[in-house]
C-alpha cells in the first residue's frame, strides 16, 4: 500500500466508516493541515506534503471540505481517556444530535487519523506493515493527543523498528519530530 493512501472504508461524501452501525461521528474539520514547518538557516520552510495534503492547497480557495469518521463510541472510550470526556460530556468539541454522538476535531491529517481509528476498531488486516517517517510522526501526535499509548504502543513500535535504518542521521525537522514522539511514547 502506498503511503499517500487512505485506509479504512470511504464513500463519494469523505465520509470513512469504521463501525456498522455506528453510534458516533467525528468531524474533521481542516483535515491535513501544515504539520510540523521547520524553518531553515536560509529562511525558507519545509513541510512534507502528502498527495492529500497537495489535495488539500488547491480546496484552499474554500477551504478543505470537513472529513466525516463514523465510529463506535465505546471502542474509543476503552481507548482513550480523552474520547471518554468527549463523548460522556464535559468537552466542548463534543455534541449528541438524534442520539448519535459527535465530536469535533481539527487539522489532523486524514491518513493518520485512519490509522488510528482501525487500530481502536480492531480493522487491522489492511493496515501498512512500514509507514513514512512522515506519517508515523502524525500518528504519534494523534496518540499522544489522545492519550492513546497504551492502545496504539504495539503498532507503533512496529512502525518505529520498520523505520531505524532511515532515521535522519542529521540535525533537522524530520529527527526532532521524530525523537519527541518517541520519547513521548515511553
Amino acid at each position: 500500500m502506498a503511503n499517500d493512501e487512505v485506509v479504512g472504508a470511504v464513500d463519494a461524501t469523505d465520509t470513512f466508516v469504521f463501525a456498522t452501525p455506528s453510534d458516533a461521528i467525528i468531524t474533521l474539520n481542516s483535515p491535513n493541515a501544515p504539520f510540523a514547518v521547520w524553518e531553515e538557516s536560509d529562511g525558507s520552510t519545509t513541510t512534507n506534503q502528502t498527495k492529500t495534503d497537495v489535495q488539500s492547497e488547491s480546496a484552499a480557495q474554500d477551504g478543505p471540505a470537513p472529513v466525516v469518521f463514523r465510529v463506535s463510541s465505546q471502542y474509543l472510550i476503552q481507548a482513550s481517556p480523552v474520547f471518554k470526556v468527549a463523548f460522556r460530556g464535559g468537552w466542548k468539541e463534543g455534541s449528541q444530535k438524534g442520539g448519535c454522538n459527535e465530536i469535533s476535531a481539527e487539522d489532523w491529517d486524514v491518513e493518520a487519523m485512519s490509522l488510528v481509528l482501525n487500530i481502536i476498531h480492531a480493522r487491522t488486516k489492511s493496515l501498512p506493515k512500514i509507514i513514512s517517517l512522515e506519517l508515523l510522526c502524525k500518528f504519534l501526535v494523534l496518540v499522544d493527543y489522545y492519550k492513546l499509548h497504551d492502545a496504539l504502543h504495539f503498532f507503533a513500535t512496529l512502525w518505529i523498528d520498520a523505520l531505524r535504518s532511515l532515521i535522519p542521521a542529521e540535525y533537522g525537522r524530520d529527527l526532532i519530530s521524530l525523537v519527541l514522539h518517541i520519547l513521548d511514547l515511553r
